[in-house]
């Protein structure tokens, strides 16, 4: 058993981002940056892909940012790093994810991705990707964890994990990001990744960039 830390990603609204593409400005335009703050490309990666995707013969366009992919990346790759995409796209992370976003690493033993199965209970709802998250950082004390997440990580759930971790013996390192689904991972959640990764900081941390998720359009993904 590793001591790595390890990520549980979602797709849909984190890296798949539902934004008006059109908004995006470098913050020299007082106007734009007064109407679209969250799109301003100093604070935010620019999603600059746009793929169409055939899961069970259905078509989705997953749009998102080579830059963030990169970045994003260059943290996973770390051979002190696991990842686990944890997302409703699960039937189809090694069939179409992966290969859209170069995340298959077969010929390198330092990287782990895996996805997570079977979170999702017949009858119930997304909240059991809570519930994986919450027993997954219950039963392996010794990894740090990140969790990130547009919807089912909120302030709802950051409160419910810190009462839950209250009776865990050993202090657990735990980094719960939502994304704004718009833009994704903003620069600033990527570089409290990369320094919760470097660091493990002991407790409970949870970054928020949405402020009313309704606000910035359609949850659209798969």
């Amino acid at each position: 058993m590793n001591d790595n830390v390890h990520m549980f990603v979602d797709v849909d609204g984190v890296l798949n981002v539902f934004g008006d593409p059109a908004r995006y400005h470098d913050g020299t335009d007082s106007s734009a940056e007064y109407k679209y703050p969250i799109y301003n490309t100093k604070t935010c990666y620019m999603a600059d892909a746009l793929d169409k995707v055939y899961p069970r013969k259905k078509r989705y366009n997953i749009r998102w940012s080579h830059e963030m992919l990169h970045d994003l990346k260059t943290i996973i790759e770390s051979p002190t790093v696991d990842f686990s995409w944890l997302t409703s796209w699960y039937p189809f992370t090694d069939e179409i994810i992966n290969p859209l976003f170069d995340m298959s690493y077969e010929h390198n033993s330092d990287v782990n991705i895996d996805t997570v199965y079977g979170w999702m209970h017949l009858n119930q709802n997304y909240y059991d990707k809570y519930n994986y998250v919450k027993w997954y950082i219950v039963t392996h004390p010794g990894n740090p964890v990140i969790w990130i997440d547009d919807e089912y990580v909120n302030q709802y759930s950051y409160s419910d994990m810190k009462e839950a971790l209250q009776t865990c013996r050993i202090p657990r390192r735990v980094l719960m990001i939502q994304t704004n689904s718009a833009i994704g991972i903003s620069r600033e959640q990527m570089d409290t990744i990369r320094n919760f990764c470097k660091y493990r900081t002991k407790g409970i941390q949870f970054i928020t960039d949405v402020e009313d998720h309704h606000d910035y359009g359609n949850h659209i993904g798969y």
